[in-house]
C-alpha cells in the first residue's frame, strides 16, 4: 500500500536523507530517499538486533508496553538497563520472563555492555510490537 503525505522534513532530515535520494543532483527525490532509508533501517534491525532468548524479548515488550521514550535516543539508549532492571523489580510479568535474580542481573550487565546501536536495535523491536496494527491513511 502506498500512502501519499505532506510532511515537514527538517534541516538534520534533510542531511540524512541526501545519500538515500538515488540522485546525484541538487534535485531530491523525497519518497525515493524515505522509502530507500525505510529499507535500510529494515535491513539493519535484522542484522544489528543481538539475539535474546523469548523469555528476554517478552520482558522487554512488558518494559515498554505504554512507555514514552526519552526524546534523546542515546540517553534512552543508556537507559534501557535501567528500564529492564526496575521492570524485574516492580513488575511481575518482566520478573517471570527473567526468571531468577541471577538471571535477571545477567541480563542487565549484558544490556550494559552492549553498544548504543545494539540498545538502539531493541528499543525499536519492542515499540514495533506495539505497534504493529494497521496505519491510519489520515
Amino acid at each position: 500500500m502506498a500512502v501519499k503525505k505532506s510532511v515537514r522534513i527538517t534541516d538534520d532530515a534533510i542531511k540524512a536523507l541526501r545519500p538515500f535520494s538515488g540522485n546525484s543532483s541538487d534535485e531530491m527525490n523525497w519518497s525515493g530517499a524515505i522509502n530507500s532509508m525505510a529499507e535500510h533501517v529494515s535491513f539493519w534491525l535484522d542484522e544489528m538486533t543481538p539475539e535474546l532468548t523469548e523469555g528476554q524479548w517478552n520482558a522487554l515488550y512488558c518494559c515498554y508496553n505504554g512507555y514514552i521514550p526519552h526524546p534523546d535516543i542515546q540517553e534512552e539508549a543508556k537507559m534501557l538497563a535501567w528500564h529492564i532492571d526496575q521492570g524485574y523489580q516492580f513488575d511481575a510479568q518482566v520478573t517471570e520472563f527473567l526468571g531468577d535474580k541471577e538471571s535477571a542481573h545477567a541480563f542487565v550487565d549484558k544490556i550494559k555492555s552492549m553498544s548504543i546501536s545494539e540498545r538502539l536495535m531493541i528499543i525499536v523491536k519492542a515499540k514495533q510490537f506495539w505497534l504493529s496494527g494497521p496505519i491510519s491513511e489520515s
